[in-house]
């Protein structure tokens, strides 16, 4: 079932009035260089990511509505930073570091853990996954109105392992990693239609094609096991018998990674526009991997979808990809100047919400996310080369979440599907394996909104997750 913005015509209406509120809409600063060496210094501190991640979350949250207090105490996990809301004291957040054993090794998930009391109903327990290059503080926009507006929740916003505050330990492969192959697009240079455009695999060999399917599908099986299995570890940690599993983008594959291997988990899974849903020339279950030319489709349910390959990536981007090579270390790379840079990032990237007009509090706001960002960067992590593995140099999958139609249906409970309608991910993609998946599943499309929805509009966005919820 496709649910676009004319499902939610008089909200996003009333939300999206762009003219009537542009000029009272804050001027926007990115830092300056002294706070980005004020940045830089302070991230050579001990725990400055958890020190940023909670600064956001306060400021988030409001510092006038929200006060710290000491911690609770907590058998499973280590608490380091509680807050109270001081005139609802039934609402706590908690920033804490739950125990994991993988590999026979001990870690830890990090999470922010934020409850509502206030209603005596059976609580619902919503668990939030975050994409690449993110961290769970990238739902900063929605905490504050899944806490304050849903009585008797449980939202646990965790960073994956591997990344942000996670412990990240190496990742065992069973198999060698086999590079993919170059997809060599050959489009007439006077008339670059489609149509008329050839793309060839550069495997020599059917057995060189055959190896590469087969090594590819061992290393993105152990890769998915290191995701779901530490979340298993972590919901077992935390004795949850079941929950609403959001995921974004990465974290969108991954939760359904998971819900595919404990489908008795899964209460609602809600993919903000996750990354690996269509089909293309690398998948491993093609059964033209070695073939001659081929004519490219614009289906994304087909294995001749042309999607990036050759459109729009430069070469370099994708040579650097498909070698593993940990893009975020260019940001390392530029030391106290990164977080400038990143602030120009934070600014261009991510959509100021229509309803925010004070200036200061804005840029603010734009300063504590920038400071979190590059604490997120500035330590190499796992997951910079494991997706790598997961998706080839066009960012589409290896193995694409297109083939898993018979996992979805296992699930038996709601599916739903969020894209913004600037997205940069495949909509149709999302929206042709929703309609295969059945009446479980169902898409929707969050107006003024790109790849990050939930940050765009986050108006928007909460009111429709509010609408999933109850």
């Amino acid at each position: 079932m496709s649910v676009d913005t004319s499902t939610t015509a008089t909200v996003g209406t009333q939300l999206s009035e762009k003219a009537a509120l542009e000029a009272t809409k804050p001027e926007r600063r990115s830092i300056t260089f002294w706070d980005s060496q004020k940045i830089w210094v302070n991230s050579w501190k001990k725990d400055s990511l958890l020190a940023s991640q909670n600064e956001l979350l306060h400021e988030t949250l409001g510092r006038g509505e929200y006060a710290t207090v000491d911690a609770s105490p907590n058998p499973t996990a280590t608490v380091n930073f509680q807050l109270q809301n001081i005139s609802r004291p039934g609402i706590t957040v908690q920033s804490q570091t739950v125990p994991i054993t993988l590999y026979n090794k001990p870690g830890y998930i990090n999470e922010v853990y934020l409850e509502n009391q206030t209603d005596l109903n059976a609580a619902t327990n919503v668990v939030m996954l975050h994409g690449y290059g993110a961290g769970l503080g990238h739902y900063h926009r929605n905490f504050k109105n899944l806490v304050e507006n849903n009585g008797n929740i449980k939202v646990h916003a965790l960073d994956l392992l591997g990344c942000g505050g996670s412990s990240s330990p190496a990742i065992q492969l069973s198999t060698k990693y086999v590079y993919p192959p170059s997809v060599e697009v050959t489009i007439p240079k006077l008339e670059s239609v489609l149509d008329q455009a050839t793309f060839r695999l550069g495997f020599e060999t059917p057995e060189k094609a055959q190896r590469y399917a087969e090594g590819t599908k061992a290393v993105v099986s152990d890769i998915e096991n290191y995701y779901v299995e530490s979340l298993e570890l972590w919901r077992k940690q935390q004795k949850l018998e079941s929950f609403v599993l959001f995921g974004h983008s990465y974290g969108g594959y991954m939760a359904s990674c998971y819900a595919h291997k404990y489908p008795n988990r899964i209460e609602k899974l809600v993919l903000l526009s996750p990354v690996g849903v269509e089909r293309n020339a690398l998948s491993i279950h093609n059964p033209n991997l070695f073939s001659e030319a081929r004519v490219p489709l614009a289906d994304p349910t087909s294995y001749d979808y042309i999607g990036r390959f050759g459109n729009g990536l430069p070469s370099w981007f994708v040579s650097a990809w498909n070698c593993n090579f940990a893009l975020l270390g260019v940001i390392r790379s530029l030391s106290v100047a990164a977080p400038k840079v990143l602030s120009l990032y934070t600014l261009n990237r991510f959509r100021q919400p229509d309803s925010v007009t004070d200036s200061d509090a804005y840029n603010r706001l734009l300063g504590y996310l920038t400071q979190y960002c590059y604490n997120l960067y500035k330590s190499r992590s796992t997951s910079e080369t494991a997706i790598t593995k997961i998706l080839s140099g066009s960012i589409m999958a290896k193995w694409p979440l297109m083939d898993r139609v018979e996992q979805y249906r296992a699930i038996k409970k709601p599916i739903y599907w969020f894209y913004g309608t600037d997205d940069w991910m495949n909509r149709e993609a999302g929206a042709s394996l929703s309609s295969k998946i059945g009446k479980n599943s169902e898409v929707y499309t969050v107006d003024l909104a790109g790849h990050n929805l939930h940050m765009d509009n986050p108006d928007l966005f909460n009111k429709i997750v509010n609408r999933i919820l109850k």
